[in-house]
Formats: C-alpha cells, sequence, structure tokens
C-alpha cells in the first residue's frame, strides 16, 4: 500500500500529545508500506531530525496575509477564522509537483488539512483524522468566562462572543462537510463519534508507551501538569487551577506546590509568581516530572477528545485529581480510577484527600495502570488505523 499523508505539524520529536498521535499513526501505515508525508506548515521548519521510518518527506509553508485580506477572507468564505489566516496556494503549487503519486490511500491530519490541500487528492480514498471535535473546543471556549476582574478583559470577552459564536457554526459545518467528502473520520473516543454526527467516525483513541518502571513509592505534596500551554484550555486550566484552587489546597497542605511543564510558558506568565505555582516550561526529562510528582491534575474546563496526560499518568501509576471534561471520552470511573471535581471548592477537596490518603493513591493507580495495559497502548490505536486503512482501501476497489 502507498500512502500519502498530510499535516500541519511536523511530529519528530514528538514533544506534545498532537504530534505523539502523527507520529504514531505515520508509524502504522509505513508498517503497510510506502509513505510520502507532506507537511505544509504555518511558517518554515529548520534543523528538524529526519523521520524515523525511512519515508519520504516534502516540507512547504503558507504565507502570512494581510489583516484586511485576513478579514474579507473570513467575512466572504464561510470558514471559521483559524482556517483563513494563511494563504496556502503556492504551498499547494509546489506540493503537486512534489507529489509521485499513484497513491492507494491519503491520510489527512486535522481539518485544515482538508480545507486547505484536498484539492491535491484527486479520487483517492481518504481517511480524515479529526482528533478533536473543534466546534465543541469553540464552544466551551467561548462559554469560559475570564478569570480576570479587569474590565478591559471582559469587555474584550464581550465583543468576541459574537464572531465566536459565529465561527463555531461554521466550524462544525466545515466538519460535516469534510466528513461527507471522505471514506472514513477517525476521533478519539467513542464519545465524540455518538455526538458528532457523522457516519463514517469509528474510534482510533490516543494511547502511550512507558519508558520507564514507575516508582514504588510516591511521597510529598508536588502537584503536575503536563501539557502544551500554547493550547488555549490548558494555559486556562492552569490559570484557573493557581488563582482558584491551589489556594484552597495550601490553606490544608501548606506546603503543596503545582509545578507546570510544557511549552509555550508565556500564555501562563501572570501565575506564575503565585505562591506554591512552579512554571518549568519545556523540560529535558519528562519521565522525571512524572516520577517526582505524588499526583497528577488534569482541571480542564475546555476542548474536546481525549487527553494524553490522563493516558500517560495511568500508564505511570501517578494519581490523579480532573474535572470530568478532563478525562472525557476516556474508560475511568470517579473514585476507581481518578478523583473528580468540577468546581474550585470540589477539585481542591479532592486533591487535599489525594494527597493525604496514600492506600487511596496505591489503589487508583494499580487500577488505572490496569486499563491502561489493557485499552491504551500505542500498539493498539496503531493496529486500529492500520485495520481501517486496509478495509477503507479495499471498499474502494
Amino acid at each position: 500500500m502507498r500512502t500519502l499523508c498530510v499535516a500541519g505539524v511536523y511530529p519528530w520529536p514528538a514533544e506534545d500529545g498532537y504530534r505523539l498521535r502523527l507520529a504514531n499513526m505515520l508509524r502504522a501505515l509505513a508498517d503497510l508500506g510506502e509513505v510520502d508525508f507532506l507537511c505544509v506548515t504555518r511558517a518554515p521548519l529548520r534543523d528538524v531530525p529526519p523521520p524515523p521510518f525511512g519515508m519520504r518527506v516534502g516540507m512547504f509553508h503558507g504565507e502570512q496575509i494581510t489583516n484586511a485580506a485576513y478579514l474579507f477572507r473570513w467575512a466572504r468564505s464561510g470558514l471559521p477564522r483559524s482556517q483563513v489566516k494563511r494563504s496556502y496556494r503556492a504551498a499547494n503549487q509546489s506540493a503537486r509537483r512534489w507529489l509521485n503519486g499513484p497513491y492507494d490511500l491519503a491520510y489527512l491530519s486535522h481539518i485544515s488539512s482538508w480545507t486547505t490541500h484536498r484539492d491535491l487528492l484527486d479520487d483517492l480514498p481518504v481517511i480524515l483524522d479529526l482528533d478533536n471535535l473543534e466546534h465543541l473546543t469553540l464552544r466551551a471556549a467561548r462559554r469560559s468566562r475570564p478569570a480576570s476582574t479587569d474590565p478591559a478583559v471582559w469587555l474584550r470577552w464581550t465583543m468576541r462572543q459574537p464572531a465566536d459564536r459565529l465561527d463555531e457554526r461554521r466550524m462544525e459545518l466545515l466538519q460535516l462537510a469534510a466528513a461527507a467528502s471522505v471514506d472514513a473520520v477517525t476521533l478519539c473516543s467513542a464519545l465524540d463519534v455518538e455526538r458528532s454526527d457523522m457516519r463514517n467516525a469509528v474510534v482510533v483513541g490516543n494511547g502511550y508507551d512507558r519508558v520507564a518502571e514507575p516508582p514504588a513509592q510516591r511521597s510529598g505534596a508536588r502537584m503536575l501538569f503536563v501539557g502544551a500551554l500554547g493550547y488555549p484550555p490548558n494555559a486556562d486550566a492552569v490559570r484557573w487551577f493557581a488563582r482558584d484552587v491551589l489556594p484552597l489546597i495550601r490553606r490544608h497542605v501548606p506546603d503543596a506546590t503545582f509545578r507546570v511543564v510544557g511549552g509555550g510558558e508565556s500564555a501562563v506568565s501572570e501565575v506564575a509568581g503565585l505562591a506554591g505555582v512552579e512554571i518549568a516550561g519545556r523540560v529535558a526529562d519528562l519521565q522525571q516530572e512524572l516520577d517526582s510528582a505524588v499526583i497528577e491534575v488534569v482541571p480542564l474546563r475546555s476542548g474536546s477528545g481525549t487527553r494524553l496526560k490522563v493516558i500517560e499518568a495511568l500508564a505511570n501509576r501517578l494519581p490523579m485529581a480532573s474535572t470530568r471534561l478532563g478525562v472525557e471520552g476516556i474508560d475511568v470511573a470517579d473514585r476507581s480510577h481518578v478523583l473528580i471535581g468540577d468546581s474550585a471548592e470540589q477539585l481542591a477537596a479532592v486533591c487535599v484527600e489525594l494527597i493525604g490518603d496514600v492506600p487511596l493513591r496505591r489503589r487508583l493507580a494499580a487500577a488505572g495502570e490496569a486499563l491502561w495495559d489493557d485499552r491504551y497502548r500505542w500498539s493498539v490505536m496503531r493496529d486500529a488505523l492500520a485495520t481501517l486503512a486496509e478495509r477503507v482501501v479495499e471498499q474502494r476497489r
């Protein structure tokens, strides 16, 4: 099988959840045969490592457009703002010359790959990996009220509401149109498949490959958050936990700390000086961070899909406190694999409980590890994509 893969990021090194997913999906397709990887990024990339599977890679990039052109395109195109910020006309022209078909299958990563590059696909069978239902992410972000009391922040939030509401609807329609035009859509959870209204949607979830044996015992009061902080739902989660939840925890556990690991730390710089908050940014050894924490916190209030950080914690026997949304789409149960609290008071209470109750932490950690071992290894997800790819190609013959 020869596959053309199209994505808007280069996944190596796989430093965040999206890149890890993309790298594993590419590996699954490379196991089936030749892969040409068309990587069309927002800006040029330099000094990237070679792909690990010996695949052919074409790297192109979009072009920034003026604000006036951007607003005109948004007003006239019927597309959400995220899809019209750059021009990819020249990149597509170069990419068409680079293509080396015929191909048996096209795999598109994220809605933007379909929006901007679908004309390159001719009549190929197509699998579109939506990963997240973006309109739900936009809806949750729109409904999330600012934590700041600054009137200017609230004014900007209020003024954005009409455009944000319009973009949410446009994104929903765009995803449905894309799904109707392709052979299969992959989503991260059965919950997302159910609420997608896409008849050709199937589950190919997120996974995790453990790289070291977790510690047998954990001590202290360090709470860990791992995630790309340039992703707005992650940044919102960190700010909310640091401002509203951590002070409640420290009333009962004065030495409790909240350590934040992930790139894009400038997005949460405003909470860096708060008591007990440690903004680590990117780290050289994530495993050390996982091993030195007593619990992981997943205080997500917006977003969709499934969080790799949750599966990572399960695999590393790291007990978790989360909002319900934070573990959405993953088969965990409250008080069996994780403790759930949605308000600041509830989340603080379960964090205090976990920090202080060693037998509870051990029980949750053991149950979480067993769940990961059974359902959430990357090999399971790669097999699911490979089976789907073979079925899609066969159905077109």
